[in-house]
């Protein structure tokens, strides 16, 4: 049976204003529903986030379904409630991570989200504590090779001598490197063995730490290798 498509509304943004004027509703209050800016809405209704990871909570908070939003299925219009950001398919638990951003204050905002298996991290981690960047080199390969997903805990940036961070110095991009703390209050940064002669190590002073030129932004906790 083909699905009763309502040709009568035919964007997502025409369909979550018709949602929210059923609601008797505005774009102020759902954003703050769903805990989102309206901005994020904004970029929704455009139809340029379809994938977003905050279709679902907008759904719910409308009452309605992603399906509705994305096709106009008037079927699926008043279903069930959707799954929450915590994604549970075939008895399996997902989170949903977003991607650092430092222009955004860390917010949950950002569009680029991460899905990995909970299983993965240690009991007690959250979506809130996790985030992910993009290797932008080769300094870790081939632990973590150029254009990996590395996810790090925002919850630890105390230094344990040899173990992988995410950092950020500077204007360079966010980067994963091994840290290793010095006597004086510094810190030596670090890639692997195998890159050594093209990477060399790099001296940070305690001054610089102080200061927040550069910042220890959290602990790898997985890497994802992307095939290429």
């Amino acid at each position: 049976m083909q699905p009763i498509i309502d040709q009568s509304i035919t964007t997502i943004g025409s369909r979550i204003d018709e949602l929210m004027k059923e609601r008797r509703t505005n774009q102020t209050l759902l954003a703050e529903e769903v805990g989102i800016s309206q901005g994020t809405i904004s970029r929704v209704k455009s139809g340029k986030f379809q994938k977003s990871k905050y279709l679902t909570d907008i759904a719910n908070a409308l009452g309605t379904t992603v399906d509705y939003l994305l096709t106009g299925n008037l079927e699926s219009k008043y279903g069930e409630k959707n799954v929450p950001s915590n994604l549970r398919i075939k008895e399996h638990d997902f989170m949903l991570i977003s991607m650092y951003d430092t222009d955004a204050e860390n917010s949950k905002d950002n569009e680029e989200v991460l899905m990995l298996h909970k299983s993965m991290f240690a009991s007690g981690l959250n979506e809130e504590d996790l985030r992910f960047i993009n290797q932008n080199d080769d300094a870790m390969s081939p632990r973590i090779t150029k254009n990996s997903q590395v996810t790090f805990n925002l919850q630890d940036t105390t230094i344990t001598p040899g173990q992988a961070y995410v950092i950020k110095h500077g204007v360079l991009a966010e980067q994963a490197r091994y840290l290793y703390p010095l006597p004086n209050g510094g810190v030596r940064v670090a890639g692997t063995p195998e890159q050594k002669e093209y990477f060399s190590d790099e001296i940070i002073s305690k001054e610089d730490l102080e200061s927040g030129l550069f910042k220890v932004l959290g602990k790898v906790v997985s890497v994802t290798t992307k095939w290429v």
